[in-house]
């Protein structure tokens, strides 16, 4: 268990000081942070557009982020020959495995706390459809408080320091942006106390938690394929499988129903990603029941060992030397 958490850290580590993790992340904050603003002139429907919009960007941004991360940590070691000085010591393939995998989850829960934090900020704010609508301004000015500060440490810890500019911010937004958030939930838009986060969606908590559980399954898919493949490869693998996943039933679900062996094969193999994707919940303020949240869970973390297995049965006959 040691010798897994200690290849976890450094795999943790060595994510958060990858470019394409910080620009990954940038981006998704940004489209989040930014969508009231796309979704201002959709009349009604803002507000629905905004949720969605950002469910959706944090389930994208975590694809992303676990294929380029896995190919990073995983395909460029083995290549580099790195894994096989990991490998030289007392440490088996299914310690090496489950630490990388430990190591990019954290990776990406960091990278999800973030996301989902502004996403409730962009839903607390909303959007202005009409020119009587003012800025909700403790949302507009603490969040930008917290990433200015954030960024600034960064900067500072970087100059002076000589820290590593990205991985730096990323610490540094990991207890502002909840802090933020926290204040926030205890202010009306004109800066009133009121009851604590009565003006927050709690829908999107439960919508952006099952995201998280299909970026579980995601990361074990991309480990297994980076086993063999290449970043772009990895890529191809992961969408190639979100994508079928959210169209299993439509693609396997009704010729399984009608007695299709292929057809129940295909609909039990392939990860079905809409137990995840509750946006038409979430916008239609329709509660999601706990029970559902943990058989999602359940069936994530089958799906993911499952996953893990068949990493560990690729990685096992793979030639380092």
């Amino acid at each position: 268990m040691n010798r897994i958490w200690a290849i976890g850290k450094n795999t943790f580590t060595e994510v958060i000081r990858m470019p394409a993790y910080s620009i990954v992340l940038a981006i998704g904050l940004g489209l989040i942070a930014l969508s009231p603003s796309f979704t201002m002139f959709s009349l009604s429907e803002s507000t629905k557009l905004v949720k969605e919009m950002g469910l959706a960007t944090v389930q994208l941004a975590g694809l992303l982020i676990a294929a380029l991360s896995a190919s990073a940590s995983v395909s460029r070691e083995i290549d580099s020959r790195t894994a096989t000085t990991v490998l030289s010591k007392p440490v088996g393939r299914l310690e090496f495995i489950l630490g990388k995998y430990v190591g990019l989850l954290l990776a990406l829960g960091v990278a999800f706390l973030l996301l989902t934090v502004t996403l409730l900020l962009a839903g607390r704010h909303g959007t202005l459809d009409t020119a009587r609508d003012e800025y909700d301004m403790p949302v507009v000015v603490l969040g930008l408080a917290a990433l200015v500060v954030a960024l600034g440490l960064g900067f500072v810890g970087n100059y002076f320091f000589g820290w590593h500019f990205g991985a730096t911010c990323v610490w540094a937004a990991v207890p502002l942006f909840p802090l933020a958030l926290f204040a926030i939930c205890f202010v009306a838009p004109d800066w009133s106390l009121h009851a604590f986060g009565s003006l927050m969606d709690p829908q999107l908590i439960i919508g952006s938690i099952l995201v998280l559980f299909a970026i579980m399954v995601v990361t074990a898919v991309a480990l297994a394929a980076s086993t063999r493949l290449k970043v772009v490869g990895t890529l191809v693998v992961c969408a190639a499988v979100l994508v079928v996943g959210l169209l299993s039933d439509y693609m396997f679900g009704a010729a399984a129903q009608a007695g299709n062996v292929f057809a129940r094969i295909g609909y039990a193999l392939v990860a079905n990603f809409q137990h995840f994707w509750v946006g038409d919940a979430v916008i239609s303020a329709t509660a999601v029941p706990m029970r559902y949240v943990l058989e999602a869970l359940v069936y994530a973390a089958l799906y993911s060992l499952g996953a893990l297995a068949f990493a560990l049965f690729l990685f096992d006959d793979r030639e380092l030397a």
